[in-house]
């Protein structure tokens, strides 16, 4: 087993396979040349944006931002993970993208 640190909450070890996984996945995160795109603003931050432009904070324009940020053509060139606002998982996006 891995040790990984006193966490609350979180198990001191990990068995072997798990802890390979994590390892592995960790890695393909940082992979030469991707990072991880931050879209967690919240209501709130992505109001501060949008205000500065003049567009209403609706979730329709939340979701519209959003789908045109996650389906720029050869996105997954560049990013290996994203982090996002709760809001986002039970988002669909309106373009198909390829």
């Amino acid at each position: 087993m891995a040790l990984i640190g006193a966490y609350k909450n979180v198990p001191c070890k990990l068995p072997a396979d798990i802890a390979e996984e994590l390892a592995t996945t960790a890695k393909k995160l940082v992979e030469n040349g991707k990072g991880i795109l931050a879209a967690d603003e919240s209501t709130q931050t992505i109001k501060k944006r949008f205000d500065n432009i003049k567009i209403e904070n609706t979730i329709e324009h939340r979701a519209a931002y959003r789908d045109l940020l996650f389906g720029a053509k050869g996105i997954g060139k560049f990013i290996s993970g994203a982090i996002l606002f709760e809001e986002t998982l039970f988002q669909k996006m309106k373009q198909e993208h390829h």
